[in-house]
């Protein structure tokens, strides 16, 4: 997930899309680890919005989705607590 485009902004996605079968069986097959999958394939999040709380309701009426995490002050991209913005 390429969400490091934005400063002194930690994005925490706490409630990740579940991954396709296919990611699992490249992840499988090339023996590579869960935040390696996040940087390189998204696991299938490839789009997010961010808005406010706010405007949850509104989006949701016009975007098939949901919420997936939140933001809060400090730096990076975590999935379930590993951090995937790192290389």
């Amino acid at each position: 997930l390429n969400l490091k485009r934005l400063k002194n902004v930690k994005f925490v996605i706490d409630r990740p899309l579940k991954p396709q079968k296919i990611f699992r069986f490249i992840q499988e097959l090339g023996n590579i680890d869960e935040g390696e999958m996040y940087r390189t394939f998204n696991m299938g999040m490839g789009f997010v919005i961010i808005l406010s709380e706010e405007d949850v309701n509104c989006v949701e009426r016009f975007v098939e989705g949901r919420v997936v995490g939140y933001v809060e002050d400090g730096e990076g991209v975590y999935v379930e607590g590993l951090r995937i913005d790192t290389f």
